[in-house]
């Protein structure tokens, strides 16, 4: 072997042992983003970390977070079905109170920790919502316009002009 050769494997040796474990880079990465409330900031660049291993660490915990907000995404979707059913829960609980409250003949009930009573508010009504804006004044009308963006795109696409619009490319990192 000759001299050359064996400083090359002793430099790559004393790399690898420089080098941190991608588990502990990744556990920094993540304590620090829960530290700093999900925030990503500058003093992650303090770790000073090779572009291979920056690559590795970044990509897991990127994999990571994905996921969890994914997990985190199904809870809350979860979580939005059981308060919908509670909200159902109460309101029917309400309306049989209300038909008691009826079959008794009252307008009001106390109790020691509860009342309930009758309340009288007002709304508007539309018999036909069509009719009504077919002819209703414009102040009565609330008109929202947005960009038709998938019907603008196609028009490009297929060759169209369409003044004041253009297809604008976007480059972003995927990771994997």
């Amino acid at each position: 072997m000759s001299a050359g050769y064996a400083e090359i494997i002793m430099n790559s040796i004393t790399t690898l042992q420089r080098r941190r474990p991608l588990f502990d880079i990744v556990n920094d990465l993540l304590n620090h983003i829960t530290a700093s409330d999900g925030v990503v900031t500058e003093t992650i660049d303090a770790l000073e970390l090779e572009l291979q291993d920056k690559t590795e660490a970044y990509a897991a915990v990127i994999r990571q977070l994905e996921t969890e907000a994914a997990g985190l995404d199904d809870l809350a979707h979860a979580y939005k079905l059981k308060a919908a059913k509670r909200a159902d829960a109460a309101g029917a609980l309400k309306d049989r109170l209300a038909v008691a409250l009826q079959r008794a003949g009252v307008d009001r009930i106390e109790a020691p920790t509860a009342r309930a009573f009758f309340a009288t508010t007002t709304h508007v009504g539309l018999a036909d919502r069509e009719a009504f804006l077919a002819t209703a004044e414009a102040r009565f009308v609330k008109c929202e316009y947005a960009p038709n963006l998938t019907a603008i795109k196609a028009a490009i696409q297929a060759g169209e002009t369409v003044p004041g619009a253009e297809l604008v490319a976007a480059k972003y990192l995927r990771v994997s």
